[in-house]
């Protein structure tokens, strides 16, 4: 079981209460990308490109930082795994974050996988379903529990012109009730 999905059940079944933050998701997306040691070390296995395309000085959003780093973990994750076993196209690993009007955050994940089957793009974020052969099916169910809980929203579509894109939607810090 990966680390982003072991650290999201342990969480969930624990119950476990965060402090309650405002974190930059720019700042927590440098943090993953760059000095995760795991995601450095797939990254370099699996030839991917990482780009990453932040916007400094978003508005903070309401949640913890852990339970972002948790999503934000699994997302990137998924997406190495997509394209490790690409062969005819360069992999690419995009990150970007930007303001989406007055009240909103977005964060996107996209990769250039195989991308999602749209007869079962309905199921991705269902519990205990998978594409993957060792997968448990949860992570994505996990991620979008705790993105829901902080007032914001997740979902997938695809990439032009190739693999997938989760897209995180987060209200700014203060216009949640």
């Amino acid at each position: 079981m990966h680390l982003a999905v072991r650290a999201g059940l342990s969480a969930l079944l624990l119950r476990a209460v965060l402090a309650q933050t405002s974190p930059d998701l720019s700042e927590v997306l440098k943090n993953i990308a760059k000095t995760y040691t795991v995601t450095q070390y797939e990254l370099r296995r699996n030839d991917i490109v990482l780009e990453t395309r932040l916007t400094a000085g978003l508005p903070p959003v309401p949640g913890d930082k852990v339970q972002y780093q948790q999503v934000l973990l699994n997302l990137i994750v998924n997406a190495i795994e997509a394209m490790s076993d690409i062969e005819q196209q360069r992999r690419e690993l995009t990150i970007v974050s930007a303001a989406e009007g007055p009240d909103g955050v977005r964060v996107e994940v996209r990769d250039t996988g195989p991308g999602l089957d749209p007869e079962r793009a309905s199921q991705l974020f269902e519990p205990f379903y998978t594409t993957k052969a060792q997968g448990l099916g949860i992570g994505l169910s996990i991620s979008r529990s705790i993105v829901e809980a902080h007032g914001g929203r997740l979902s997938a579509g695809a990439n032009t012109p190739h693999g997938a894109v989760f897209r995180m939607w987060m209200p700014v810090a203060g216009l949640v009730p």
